[in-house]
């Protein structure tokens, strides 16, 4: 049997929530709830004195910044959430933006290195390119060109053996797998 507290829980979000029972507050309520109210004037003064507008602000900058952060646009998420941050620094959001602003600094300079890297790669082969000695005409001293080309791309016995035990080791559990079901398979006929 439920206890009283449930079922007065389970009435009141079924009577007031959702069927919006205004008339059910007045019976569901403690009357000592209006005293609560009465009791608590000290706070209720000092929620009233309090300034939002500050908070308010700083939402609205975290909100920008986090738009910014999805543009990928880092300078100016970071500018709107040092704002944010100046404006009411107990901002909860900002606690988040912050690892999402460092991840989005870290990604950007990976994006950064990458690029530097490969544009470094094409000015390299473009430099072995012009360093590279003219070829010569077919049917002349072909041989040698194409040995330089062989020389160019080592080849690793390891990374081929290594391949190999792993396609052996793969085809080996395959084959138990294989083997276990059709014994059961077997047996479940039998």
């Amino acid at each position: 049997m439920p206890n009283k507290n449930s079922t007065l829980t389970y009435r009141w979000f079924q009577e007031v929530w959702n069927n919006s029972r205004k008339a059910a507050i007045d019976d569901l309520m403690a009357r000592q709830a209006e005293w609560g109210i009465l009791l608590a004037p000290e706070e209720a003064r000092r929620l009233g004195e309090l300034d939002l507008s500050k908070q308010r602000e700083s939402l609205r900058a975290a909100e920008e910044a986090k738009a910014a952060l999805a543009k990928k646009d880092v300078s100016a998420a970071e500018e709107s959430i040092k704002k944010a941050q100046d404006l009411w620094s107990e901002n909860e959001l900002l606690v988040r933006l912050n690892q999402e602003l460092t991840t989005a600094k870290e990604t950007a300079s990976a994006e950064t290195t990458a690029a530097s890297n490969e544009k470094s790669a094409e000015e390299t082969a473009a430099q072995k390119a012009a360093d590279k000695p003219p070829t010569a005409p077919e049917g002349t001293e072909g041989a040698p060109a194409a040995a330089s080309d062989d020389e160019e791309k080592p080849s690793n016995p390891v990374f081929r053996i290594i391949i190999a035990l792993v396609l052996a080791g793969v085809a080996y559990a395959g084959w138990k797998a294989y083997s276990s079901v059709r014994k059961k398979a077997n047996e479940v006929v039998e």
